[in-house]
């Protein structure tokens, strides 16, 4: 085996893998099949286009599956030795349990509100089993009994004769192997009631917290009462696309948002997501401690809803990343493909965030390419240039991800919500990526991701993006459209942007910025205020608050302006009516709407969105409602826009001196106010043309919304060189 030092390390600002002393670059390669479907003849060109790392499945002993038995694994871990010499090697470990363990343990099951046991086909990657039980992801019995599977799978890895080329472990469970419960959150199985119980006794200590929190006398934590399933939905909050019939305040709702009130029904969805984040950390610490801390350690999890991720996982020792693919929207040319997590958080944590870099091709199944709009190798090209140009600017690895299986594709044409679309044989695509052009290019994409490794790459955004976990959880409504915006408008504001956490405000090691937008504040705790406070309240800096920030505090359940005012610095009136959000500019002359339209109409959604997934567009531009609603009340705020509906503040700026404040009534805002806003504070816009902006210390990736010119502004003077095509655009340039 090889020697110690195999570590994620930060040099020259960027987390690296650091395999035996040696860095790693991006980006790495993976297969949807075992990987003994992959021809001899792909797998060293793919060595010879530069790919070093690569993920392989293997399944714990407990599968009995010859395709990735260790067997299999000494085979493929030879032949992909023998085809790239060097290559180093993720196992992607399926931690699911055989039918046997599901028939012997019915309470580690997931049960429906009835008591029947939840059956369904599992479909996950090349595996198709019918009607099978579900297993709990915070069943502790599986923990264990996964486990020890684990650990046996650990010694016989280490024995093989290429067993060193293993560096590291990508833990897999759940649906799709992505951690997700499948039934979602509403288990009655034994195995979760357990974990809901041990849950309550940690968050609440004592059973008269856990009356009193509740509103329910009598209750203990063996015997807490589960909410119906009508009352867990109501984290979805209110349909309030069109206007409702239904008032949007109720027992069950406030709005877009779940009722704060009905604090059993927030604390069972956090403990339900909590418990996955533990189940992760459990097996994350097996292969550490019997590695003695060499091998490596990932797991798909990164999603904003994933409450705890932040706090447990990030900070955790024993886990080095987390990847997802990236989000399955506006995956069209002159759109990106945006990701699902806080990235310049890991870099905080000296933790990596992969993302699966599942572009299709031109060679993937005709439906395929229709629902990604890959007409061409062209098209193939700018995708995947444009993919890994942001894994690049935002210090990210990430993995190619040839979807193409043999023996899936004689069932059906694809993975994405076609997997019951018959494929005919000439229908079927091939391997994604093995084609002279892509691979020409893959190889120039690992020269330049070697050349960066030394590099200065230090993030050098101007702007933070400060996003909450918690928050996510009040509202799914909410939360959709939040992301809906991250990825259409704030992705076009034309200047870097670093993600980050909410509690990374009180983390020393995060840096100081210019503007600070706060779009899913909703939830804050008093730690959490001061920490903000203690962060935004100096330096001159801008802080801009969307839609309710700040008006949920979990400590005593209580939604109000109040809240909200404590942590804005504005004084609010809380209007529970439904109000259309549509708002125009009233203070045109203020230097924080410098530039802007106008005409133009805000706090709609102007952009289509494409769900490519199920090849559905959702129209821009339409009315859209919103409940409830702060209204800036304060005499001595300056009131930039004004509500269509009825003239009430939808924008309005406060200067404190040390800080400036500014309330945004939405959830949405065009990329020309944000850019506005972002001059006001001070930062330095790359690009005005609502194009697609990615920057580092060292480099900078655009991808253009749409045909013509560009005309970029540099923060300082720089050598720029196009580094696919060698193109010098001048020394010392700025433009």
């Amino acid at each position: 085996m090889g020697e110690p030092g195999n570590a994620i390390e930060v040099r020259n600002g960027k987390p690296q893998i650091v395999i035996e002393g040696r860095a790693y670059a991006p980006m790495a390669f993976a297969t949807l099949g075992p990987s003994t479907y992959v021809e001899d003849g792909y797998l060293r060109r793919l060595g010879e286009a530069g790919i070093e790392l690569f993920f392989i499945h293997s399944n714990l002993p407990w599968l009995d599956d010859p395709r990735l038995d260790i067997n299999s694994l000494d085979h493929n871990l030879a032949r992909l030795r023998r085809e790239v010499p060097g290559a180093r090697v993720f196992l992607r470990l399926n931690l699911h349990p055989p039918r046997a363990w599901l028939e012997a343990n019915p309470d580690e099951l997931y049960r429906l509100e009835s008591g029947e046991l939840l059956h369904t086909d599992y479909i996950s990657c090349f595996y198709s089993w019918p009607n099978m039980p579900v297993y709990s992801l915070v069943s502790s019995k599986w923990r264990a009994d996964a486990g020890e599977q684990l650990r046996q799978l650990l010694d016989m890895v280490e024995a093989l004769p290429q067993g060193d080329a293993v560096v590291g472990h990508f833990l897999s469970a759940g649906a799709t192997s992505e951690w997700i419960q499948r039934g979602g959150i509403g288990d009655h199985g034994g195995a979760f009631h357990r974990h809901f119980s041990d849950w309550l006794r940690g968050k609440y200590g004592t059973v008269e917290s856990l009356c009193s929190a509740w509103k329910q006398p009598g209750i203990d934590f063996a015997s807490a009462p589960y909410p119906a399933a009508k009352r867990l939905a109501a984290v979805r909050g209110m349909d309030l696309t069109a206007p409702a019939d239904d008032p949007p305040t109720s027992d069950l709702f406030l709005g877009l948002f779940a009722n704060p009130a009905n604090r059993d029904v927030l604390d069972l969805h956090e403990a339900a997501r909590e418990g996955i984040v533990e189940s992760i950390e459990h097996f994350a610490r097996i292969v550490k401690d019997h590695s003695s801390g060499r091998l490596l350690v990932g797991a798909f999890h990164g999603q904003l809803l994933n409450t705890r991720l932040r706090r447990t996982l990030l900070e955790s020792e024993h886990l080095d990343f987390l990847a997802n693919p990236g989000i399955y929207v506006n995956r069209r040319p002159g759109e990106i493909t945006d990701i699902h997590c806080m990235s310049d958080s890991f870099l905080l944590h000296n933790k990596i965030y992969m993302v699966e870099d599942d572009v299709r091709t031109h060679r993937s199944p005709p439906v395929v390419r229709e629902h990604y709009f890959i007409r061409s190798v062209d098209d193939a090209v700018t995708q995947m240039k444009r993919d890994f140009g942001r894994d690049l600017c935002r210090n990210l690895y990430g993995w190619w991800f040839d979807m193409y299986d043999p023996d899936a594709a004689s069932k059906v044409a694809t993975v994405d919500a076609a997997r019951n679309i018959p494929s005919p044989p000439h229908e079927r695509g091939t391997w994604w990526y093995d084609d002279p052009e892509l691979l020409g290019l893959m190889k120039r994409v690992q020269e330049i991701a070697r050349d960066s490794l030394a590099a200065d790459c230090r993030r050098c955004s101007e702007i933070a993006v400060v996003m909450d976990e918690r928050s996510a959880g009040l509202s799914l409504a909410a939360h959709n459209r939040m992301v809906d915006w991250r990825m259409s408008i704030l992705s076009r504001l034309g200047a870097p942007v670093d993600f980050l956490y909410t509690d990374d405000l009180s983390d020393p090691r995060m840096r100081d910025y210019k503007l600070y937008i706060f779009p899913n504040a909703w939830t804050m705790d008093e730690a959490q205020r001061k920490s903000v406070a203690g962060k935004v309240r100096r330096n001159g800096a801008v802080s801009l608050w969307m839609y309710v920030a700040g008006a949920h505090r979990p400590d005593d359940g209580s939604f109000s302006a109040a809240n909200a005012a404590e942590l804005t610095g504005f004084e609010f009136s809380c209007h529970a009516d439904l109000i259309e959000t549509a708002f125009t500019l009233s203070g045109h002359d203020h230097q924080a709407v410098a530039g802007c339209d106008a005409e133009r109409m805000h706090g709609r959604f102007n952009y289509e969105v494409y769900r490519n997934g199920v090849r559905r567009p959702v129209p821009g531009g339409g009315p859209n409602y919103q409940a409830p609603t702060l209204i800036v009340s304060d005499p001595e705020a300056e009131v930039l826009g004004s509500f269509a509906a009825d003239g009430s503040p939808a924008l309005a700026l406060r200067d404190w001196g040390a800080w400036r404040s500014v309330h945004c009534a939405t959830q949405f805002m065009e990329p020309e106010l944000l850019r506005a806003l972002a001059r006001y504070a001070g930062c330095h816009i790359v690009c005005d043309t609502d194009d697609f902006v990615f920057m580092n210390a060292s480099y900078l990736s655009v991808h253009a919304a749409s045909s013509g010119m560009k005309r970029l502004s540099l923060p300082r003077a720089s050598s720029v060189v196009e580094l696919y095509t060698g193109s010098n655009y001048g020394e010392e340039t700025r433009e």
